[in-house]
């Protein structure tokens, strides 16, 4: 099926790794590989790592519960080697990305990290310390949006505007992703506007994911250019993005919304009225742009999809107690 290069995590992260803390993670069971999303080094800690829902600190081939003795700890020079490496060796032809706070790897791993920064005309323009590394694995999976797909596509096969809800960390971005694969695969037009680099893991332009047959992708973009663009010249069925965040994002969705192209987007939150009570989201809900609401939740370690319709009485409920 993969119809463009693929690159696994071992392959893009591995190699900008210090050597005691790459043989360790090689050295990790399958079972634990197959299911690994973090990375995090820390000067001076111990490194930790996350796979599927647990958390541990990485010996030499073994995992901790708790910092010991035998767990790795990584120093100051060690971050600051790696920074450079995933910057390869250019912060300066990185600096849009270090101002983002991350930066992509060919693959789809996101990058993220703190530490000392310095600022120009009030904007981080380069990070001389770097003391923290976050390595994010993107992970596909397939029919992720399987259960979510009926409420996406009404009957007689519109696509419906939603926006998938959660707290962070249970896969929205995820399921829009294979939601953007699966109407791509129906041979729906459509555009992903991936401004952090995440829906399509893209590699100087190209996705290094499945998402889709006839699906385009404007990575690198913010959402509000990268709505018009699409909306100008790709005459797409829906926009797929990720993350609404600013007044221009909303101002771009609605207009998208009214010019009969379907919304697919992604917020933080833990239910309806957190999205009632977000000044950015409000007005999206009260023109009525949003037909569901796409709420993940954690049930006992299992990911469930609840599909609601926007109601006022959430609106409601935010005025008269502040949310849920």
């Amino acid at each position: 099926m993969p119809w463009t290069e693929r690159y696994s995590w071992e392959e893009s992260v591995l190699p900008l790794l210090p050597g005691r803390v790459r043989a360790a993670l090689q050295a990790l069971p399958s079972q634990v590989k197959d299911r690994l999303q973090e990375i995090r080094l820390r000067a001076g800690r111990p490194v930790e790592i996350q796979y599927g829902e647990r958390r541990g600190f990485l010996g030499d081939g073994t995992l901790h519960q708790r910092s010991e003795a035998e767990t790795l700890t990584v120093s100051a020079q060690m971050c600051q080697a790696v920074f450079h490496a995933v910057v390869e060796h250019s912060p300066y032809a990185k600096e849009g990305e270090i101002r983002q706070g991350y930066v992509t790897l060919r693959g789809g791993c996101r990058v993220g990290f703190t530490g000392q920064v310095l600022l120009r005309d009030e904007k981080v323009c380069a990070m001389p310390h770097c003391t923290s590394i976050c390595f994010r694995v993107l992970r596909e999976i397939p029919n992720a949006a399987q259960t979510a797909l009926p409420h996406v596509v009404a009957p007689g096969g519109r696509i419906r505007h939603c926006l998938v809800l959660s707290p962070p960390g249970l896969g929205k971005t995820t399921l829009l992703r294979d939601l953007a694969r699966r109407l791509g695969d129906m041979g729906r037009r459509i555009v992903v506007i991936d401004e952090r680099s995440e829906i399509a893991g893209c590699w100087q332009g190209v996705p290094t994911v499945d998402v889709g047959q006839t699906t385009d992708v404007l990575d690198g973009c913010p959402k509000d250019i990268g709505i018009m663009m699409a909306l100008r010249s790709m005459a797409p069925e829906a926009i797929v993005t990720d993350e609404i965040g600013s007044a221009a994002d909303v101002g771009a969705l609605t207009e998208a919304a009214r010019s009969g192209v379907a919304i697919l987007a992604s917020a933080h939150g833990r239910c309806e009225e957190d999205v009632w009570a977000r000044p950015m989201l409000r007005p999206l809900m009260e023109w009525g742009i949003f037909e569901r609401i796409l709420l993940l939740e954690d049930k006992n370690g299992s990911r469930t999809v609840r599909s609601l319709i926007p109601s006022l009485d959430a609106a409601r409920r935010v005025r008269t107690c502040g949310g849920c």
